[in-house]
């Protein structure tokens, strides 16, 4: 049976790459762009693959948490009577000033874990349709460097980009660990990853730098975990990956009353019901 995924930010980078390698998989493609001008030559690009399946695409601006929540709609009416049988919460930016979105939340954390965040919430109904459901999370390797500033999420004190990006890719593996929890032994299986270290945009105008993985490389775990038979990756539910293994994380993610509140307090930032502890 053909899979359908959805995958964030896929009009360049690695969500482009990870697309193209899905593509020639056969599985159905429903990517995620800022602009449908953007997402236009994508899609084309993609429908000359051989052996891809149906690509369609859905623009949106992410830093808007309600335009993440038409966007989840907007899914739900493309997908049809289909299951979504992969959320692939790939989009990610690197701030290097301070900016607020439309809910006052600082802009990195809105992009790198509200938003993903909200997505795998809302869209949890259609994903239990499928048996072989996940929800992966790209995260990064900085996770382990970030800290949880619970009196301040938003930098109010003083902005430091570094700290906000560290802070918002350790948000999402604590977030994902609690959410595979809550999640339990049946359902979708939520999982986080790292990349690699691949000569982005972000990496360039984030951290000016250069990388030494190739865009293939920084795809890999992403294809591996989106293929991964089910009862092999529930072996690992609410685990974080790096090239295809499993990697350790950031103390916070190890500690489940942090975990616990982490997630509560997101779900209180999106106005959505949290699924109850186990």
């Amino acid at each position: 049976m053909t899979s359908t995924i959805f995958i964030t930010g896929a009009t360049d980078g690695i969500g482009r790459r990870t697309a193209e390698s899905l593509a020639a998989t056969g599985a159905d493609l429903i990517i995620h762009g800022r602009t449908n001008a953007k997402l236009a030559p994508v899609v084309a690009a993609l429908e000359q693959i051989p052996g891809h399946g149906r690509v369609q695409a859905l623009a949106a601006e992410l830093s808007d948490l309600d335009a993440v929540r038409e966007l989840a709609t907007e899914l739900e009416v493309t997908l049809g009577e289909r299951p979504l049988d992969v959320l692939l919460n790939n989009a990610g930016v690197f701030m290097t000033e301070h900016a607020r979105t439309a809910q006052g939340h600082e802009l990195t954390f809105a992009v790198n874990h509200l938003a993903p965040a909200l997505l795998c919430q809302l869209l949890l109904p259609r994903l239990r349709r499928s048996p072989s459901a996940r929800c992966i999370n790209v995260s990064s390797m900085v996770h382990k460097h970030g800290e949880l500033r619970w009196d301040d999420f938003n930098f109010k004190a003083g902005f430091n980009d570094r700290a906000a990006y560290a802070q918002s890719k350790l948000a999402m593996v604590v977030f994902t660990v609690e959410l595979a929890r809550r999640l339990g032994d049946s359902g979708p299986i939520a999982v986080s990853l790292h990349p690699g270290v691949v000569t982005t945009k972000l990496l360039v105008d984030g951290f000016k730098m250069q990388g030494r993985d190739s865009l293939d490389d920084g795809a890999a775990t992403s294809i591996y975990l989106a293929l991964l038979p089910t009862a092999e990756l529930r072996a690992h539910a609410g685990g974080y990956f790096k090239r295809e293994k499993i990697d350790g994380v950031h103390p916070s993610a190890r500690d489940p009353q942090i975990c616990a509140r982490l997630y509560e307090h997101t779900c209180e930032l999106l106005g959505v019901e949290p699924l109850p502890a186990r």
